[in-house]
């Protein structure tokens, strides 16, 4: 039996919530020129060095999302 690889995430903002839950994967390295450039553009954060010393170890993981949970009032 093959399963797929599941993911789960959450971005909180406290009074409304977002949670997305779909099939991962994680993306080889060297990162797509689009990505690393989005990254760059929208946190200031190079995700090409291999370590970041907030964060450690740096992996990037595609999820397709399938499924939307919103919370809130």
């Amino acid at each position: 039996m093959v399963s797929t690889p599941w993911a789960v995430v959450s971005l909180e903002s406290g009074t409304d919530p977002r949670v997305a839950e779909g099939p991962a994967r994680l993306q080889p390295r060297p990162f797509p020129p689009a990505v690393v450039a989005g990254f760059a553009r929208k946190f200031d954060w190079d995700i090409t060095v291999d370590v970041d010393d907030d964060v450690g170890e740096i992996a990037l993981m595609e999820i397709t999302a399938q499924r939307w949970i919103f919370g809130g009032p």
